[in-house]
């Protein structure tokens, strides 16, 4: 994974610092590698909410059987990801609000990573129902959220979010809008996904859903 984690880096070499800084620290603090156990070798892969292409980027690096397109509603991230392209055929990145958006072709695998807390509660909710009719039968959709408890690490979650939204601007959105573990277990095995749930070993609360379309589900 270090060399993946170099090649990943270097795709950015020629960003601005605040770029490849963030970069760096979203790949370390969000475990990146760790993810890439949960999902498979080759097939269609749709990244929702992909910011600058850290994650969609690692799909492509390290398997040349993954096709992958990344999509996000910042034209400013989506310029850089594009920037990192070069002669690579297996991955794009197109600008898209993940709330409205509907795939134009059924992708094996979705992945939503830290980014569906910026999305009202009812676009959640219809952009998880429109991706279990989207994903081919026995597909997968992975997400990852900070999950809302009481634990002061949910607090200092929120207040670093308030940071980055609010005042400095690292991250659209207009507010914040988290669901507990029991919440998002309960909308997605509600829309047809079987569920698993598992708590990962990142500074804030956050929860891995494995979400499966046609195992259990209807």
């Amino acid at each position: 994974m270090d060399k993946a984690y170099a090649s990943l880096v270097g795709l950015y070499r020629g960003e601005r610092f605040l770029a490849r800084f963030h970069i760096r620290v979203r790949y370390r603090r969000a475990l990146l590698g760790e993810l890439l156990r949960h999902v498979p070798e080759s097939g269609s892969f749709l990244d929702i909410g992909c910011g600058h292409g850290v994650f969609a980027n690692l799909l492509a690096l390290t398997s040349a059987g993954r096709d992958v397109t990344g999509m996000d509603i910042s034209e400013e991230k989506i310029a850089v990801a594009r920037r990192t392209v070069g002669d690579r055929g297996n991955v794009r990145f197109l600008v898209a609000d993940a709330a409205a958006f509907v795939p134009a072709e059924k992708p094996d695998v979705a992945t939503i990573l830290d980014a569906l807390y910026l999305i009202p509660f009812d676009p959640q909710q219809r952009l998880i129902e429109a991706l279990f009719g989207s994903l081919k039968e026995g597909g997968l959709l992975m997400i990852n959220e900070v999950c809302r408890d009481r634990s002061w690490r949910f607090r200092k979650s929120v207040l670093q979010e308030t940071v980055s939204v609010r005042l400095l601007g690292i991250t659209s959105g207009k507010g914040f809008y988290y669901r507990s573990v029991q919440e998002w277990t309960a909308l997605l095995e509600g829309t047809g996904f079987s569920v698993r749930a598992i708590p990962r070993r990142t500074p804030n609360p956050t929860h891995l859903f494995l979400c499966r379309k046609g195992e259990g589900g209807r």
